[in-house]
């Protein structure tokens, strides 16, 4: 037993890079979700501010001041558009919503009126849009509120007792001192983005983040398995046959294809028949996304393939990469829980660009040109990482047949 023991720690020490795989894999996973899920400082603030879509209808002297005050924020940064290029920011996903400050805004502030304020939003965003409304009252009654507070009660006392002396006026002012403005200014919300969808929303996260990721386990660990023949001696054999090498791989990579699509095809068709998914909406995108997410995820597999030297060394990369790439894609933790650097890591991620497509055809229902550029970016992807293994393979082999 303590010659088996010494045996397996021996070669556990020995192989340098699976080594230091194991042990840096626990360190990466906790600095990663560590950094991402302390969405907060310590004094309640966003590590990086929401990015605020704004029009301004009444275009007066106070709605122009409050919208400085709010892009003084640190917490938000303001962005200034007209109301029709602000929905269709947000139809196509750009940004959460759009804060309007509606025709009438300082003259409802004079005469004490309703205030013509409104975010309209997409209702993918709902945990954001609550922060964000926070954020925008707190903002908006620390600069009027009491202005609105006074100009309400001095017309309730002027309308119920005619006028008011000065020590009246002073002792209304105390009292608006003391009342809680939190429910003073309302602002009213509307989802222009979601309400006319059949699939729910979280359903296309889980179907679109579960496939990604057990795609790119699968795939790659089908990829993998040609070190080990290399390591067995299949590879030597296979060269003696009139098969070309670059034969070889492209067998590998066709029957990873096969196994991709029957691995997608099986979660599909259980998405139909538990949850009703209607793959119907625009099926030709969807097939389209499909195989640009295999091929995508083929040339990812492979690539970690090639540029691995034993099995256990490829087993251990593509644990870590996969999982930082779950994480750092959104198949994890929501894109708008991160720090934005971490966001601009998203776009090098499989994951982002899948899901964001799904997003693309099943909430947004957007149409195929506004999705391509996603479809191009994955197949991209995928083909540049397939010459590139196609090319580490060609090398590996030449030391294989010098050998």
């Amino acid at each position: 037993m303590i010659r088996l023991f010494k045996k397996d720690i021996l070669l556990f020490v020995q192989d340098k890079r699976s080594l230091l795989m194991s042990l840096l894999l626990p360190l990466v996973l906790i600095a990663l979700f560590g950094f991402i899920l302390q969405g907060n400082n310590d004094d309640g603030n966003r590590l990086s501010p929401i990015k605020l879509l704004v029009c301004d209808e009444d275009v007066s002297e106070t709605s122009k001041a409050l919208i400085s005050v709010l892009d003084s924020s640190e917490n938000l940064e303001v962005i200034q558009v007209n109301c029709a290029q602000s929905l269709d920011l947000i139809n196509r996903g750009k940004y959460i919503g759009v804060l309007i400050f509606g025709h009438g805004f300082q003259d409802s502030i004079e005469l004490n009126s309703p205030l013509p304020l409104e975010i309209k939003y997409d209702r993918a965003h709902e945990l954001e849009l609550r922060l964000l409304q926070s954020l925008i009252t707190k903002r908006l009654l620390d600069t009027i509120g009491n202005t609105i507070l006074s100009g309400h009660v001095k017309s309730n006392v002027e309308r119920m007792y005619g006028d008011v002396d000065p020590e009246m006026l002073r002792l209304i002012d105390q009292l608006n001192a003391s009342i809680n403005l939190d429910d003073l200014i309302v602002l009213r919300t509307n989802s222009i983005v979601g309400e006319r969808k059949k699939i729910n929303l979280n359903l296309i996260q889980a179907i679109a983040g579960t496939a990604v990721i057990m795609l790119l386990f699968s795939i790659t660990t089908h990829a993998t398995s040609i070190i080990s023949e290399k390591e067995n001696g299949t590879i030597n054999r296979l060269l003696c046959s009139p098969l070309k090498p670059t034969s070889i791989l492209f067998g590998k990579m066709l029957s990873a294809f096969f196994i991709a699509v029957c691995q997608l095809t099986v979660m599909f068709l259980f998405s139909i028949a538990v949850f009703n998914f209607d793959i119907t909406i625009n099926f030709p995108t969807f097939i389209l996304l499909v195989f640009a997410t295999i091929v995508a995820v083929i040339g990812f597999g492979f690539f970690l393939a090639a540029i691995s030297n034993t099995r256990q060394q490829a087993e251990n990369l593509s644990t870590l990469v996969i999982i930082v790439m779950s994480a750092i894609g959104g198949s994890m933790v929501p894109l708008f829980m991160m720090p934005e650097i971490m966001e601009k890591f998203a776009l090098f991620t499989v994951n982002y660009w899948v899901i964001q497509s799904f997003y693309d055809i099943y909430w947004r229902l957007l149409p195929f040109s506004e999705i391509l550029p996603r479809i191009f970016v994955l197949l991209f992807t995928g083909v540049t990482l397939i010459v590139i293994s196609i090319a580490l393979f060609r090398q590996n082999i030449k030391r294989i047949v010098q050998t």
